[in-house]
């Protein structure tokens, strides 16, 4: 363990009634917060460092997980104060117990991709989980997290693929351009329901939802519209069979030009998205060159299908 692993198994022990820690390892997986992955006396934990947040709103976002019921989530547990989040070195952290499953990332192939039964799993439980969320009120905030703004973005000449990422840009712009987007009430929504936030077991039953941090109020054709693009297009491989299980269990029935409206919105997710790469390309090194060519890809997939 580092050296901070070390203070942070040290602490871990005099805030939480775990017993003796033995390991305390970051995880290798994660953009923008730290998880820990702790074994105790009292069995496996993870602990996630919210880096871009306050404590206060990671609070407010562990309120609304506690009130979940009945589905695969990691409940944070209450530290010997009862606090449910508590702070270590100048970043809120909550400790859940460790969720067993394998995300679709970490296939043995490397695809990376979803299996037909995964996906039915997902679009089974994420409509049980919005359900709850839509009974679920938060009196005292909004839950809004901070938003990636495009023209509050730097594409400067130290981001030496900006060209590429401005042609995809345009290019997911000129999929909604000139489209009304559907209205609807806002709602709670997880806002991160992805692949790499889902776990499964060995007959493929989804076993644990994770990163509840993105919790806001939100539209619930632009999420549908979100997970469609990651579960379906981001396939190495993607299957127009499976984008038409998505459209037949959307919500897009409701509103006129379904088809227009969901590769309107996904655009707008894609353009959101690698917007978001880029400010992270500015704080520490990733392959954006790789992921744009791969956004493209997964975008050519669904114009090619719904427009």
């Amino acid at each position: 363990m580092t050296r901070r692993e070390n203070r942070l198994k040290d602490w871990i022990e005099s805030r939480y009634a775990i017993g003796s820690v033995d390991q305390c390892e970051r995880h290798p997986v994660g953009f923008i917060n730290h998880t820990y992955k702790v074994e105790a006396d009292g069995g496996q934990y993870a602990l996630t460092e919210f880096l871009h947040k306050s404590l206060h709103k990671i609070a407010m976002r562990a309120d609304v997980v506690l009130k979940i019921k009945n589905l695969p989530v990691a409940y944070p547990i209450a530290s010997t104060e009862g606090k449910h989040v508590e702070e270590f070195e100048g970043h809120p952290v909550w400790l859940c117990p460790w969720l067993e499953g394998a995300s679709p990332q970490d296939r043995e192939d490397g695809s990376g991709n979803m299996s037909c039964a995964q996906r039915k799993e997902s679009v089974h439980y994420f409509k049980e989980l919005h359900k709850q969320l839509e009974m679920i009120s938060n009196e005292n905030e909004d839950l809004d997290p901070e938003k990636f703004v495009a023209s509050e973005l730097p594409m400067g000449s130290e981001v030496r693929t900006a060209g590429i990422v401005q042609r995809l840009i345009d290019e997911c712009r000129e999929c909604y351009q000139g489209i009304v987007f559907p209205v609807a009430e806002m709602k709670l929504v997880h806002k991160d329901f992805e692949r790499q936030n889902l776990l499964f077991g060995e007959t493929e039953q989804l076993t644990g939802i994770l990163d509840f941090d993105s919790l806001r109020a939100g539209n619930m054709f632009y999420e549908w519209a979100h997970i469609t693009f990651n579960h379906v297009c981001d396939d190495a491989n993607p299957s127009p069979t499976e984008l038409q299980y998505y459209i037949e269990n959307s919500p897009f029935d409701e509103i006129d030009n379904p088809r227009a409206q969901l590769l309107a919105l996904m655009a707008t997710f894609c353009e959101k998205d690698i917007q978001g790469f880029v400010w992270i390309a500015q704080r520490r090194h990733i392959e954006l060159g790789r992921i744009t060519d791969h956004y493209r890809r997964a975008l050519t997939f669904a114009k090619n299908l719904l427009q």
